[in-house]
């Protein structure tokens, strides 16, 4: 529920439900709803802009993910952890920590989070200056994106690739890339509209926990 409601943006009830279950999970010792609580109170604080917030709950999910040998969640953890820096303006330790969760997320096949993490390192590299490199992580981000079918990897990858094309003064590449943005912004809302929240919850835990067990 606290992922669902940070996903359409209910910032203060997300924050909220999710402390209360996290008080539940620590208080009957329950180690992996720990961790799944820490990951989803970590994407809250990351997408309500509090970097400091949410790179304590991703590192406490990363110890919680060793404890329970949850690989998957480890990656997750490592790649909310590395969006955490580059949002607090440590970019540069941001892209390390996010090749770091690209190497975690090639381990275990993981191919949604290895999406997230090309966007992580991208985002840090643009933020760093280097522009070829956040280009070549985006095109990636959003080559997989497209081929995994995940509408946000898509949107913010395209849309990066887009401002990364208007700098060099490419304004055909920039709104194709734009449009594809639209598209896929236009495909979540969509996705979002369609989707029932317990649907939600229950692919995020089998993503998260059960692949584990593939690996």
């Amino acid at each position: 529920m606290t992922e669902w409601l940070a996903l359409v943006g209910d910032y203060e009830a997300a924050k909220a439900r999710g402390k209360r279950a996290l008080s539940e999970a620590l208080r009957s010792k329950a180690r992996r709803a720990e961790l799944l609580t820490h990951l989803a109170l970590g994407e809250v604080y990351l997408r309500s802009g509090a970097a400091q917030e949410s790179g304590y709950h991703f590192g406490e999910a990363a110890q919680a993910a060793r404890a329970t040998r949850s690989n998957v969640c480890g990656a997750w953890a490592s790649v909310g952890g590395a969006l955490a820096r580059v949002l607090g303006g440590e970019a540069e330790a941001g892209v390390a920590q996010a090749r770091q969760a690209e190497g975690e997320a090639e381990k275990v096949g993981a191919r949604h989070v290895l999406a997230v993490a090309l966007l992580a390192e991208a985002n840090g590299q643009e933020r760093l200056g280097h522009y070829e490199q956040a280009g070549r992580a985006a095109s990636r981000a959003l080559e997989l994106g497209e081929e995994i079918g995940v509408p946000e990897v898509v949107l913010r990858s395209a849309h990066l690739l887009g401002h990364l094309a208007g700098q060099r003064g490419k304004k055909r590449r920039a709104r194709e890339h734009f449009r594809r943005a639209l598209e896929a912004a236009n495909a979540l809302r969509e996705g979002l509209a369609g989707i029932r929240e317990e649907a939600f919850l229950a692919d995020r835990e089998r993503a998260c926990l059960y692949k584990d067990q593939e690996a």
